[in-house]
């Protein structure tokens, strides 16, 4: 992930764990590199 935040050249970047749960690991979870956006989490339950 630092790696991530020094060279994404202004990219928003959303970074999650996979545990199984896709819903959680894209909303609780997750981490924003850059502005967040709002996702459609409707295709994930």
């Amino acid at each position: 992930m630092p790696w991530l935040m020094l060279n994404r050249g202004g990219l928003t970047i959303l970074v999650h764990p996979e545990t199984g749960d896709d819903l959680a690991d894209h909303s609780d979870h997750a981490v924003w590199l850059g502005p967040s956006l709002t996702l459609d989490l409707s295709v994930l339950s």
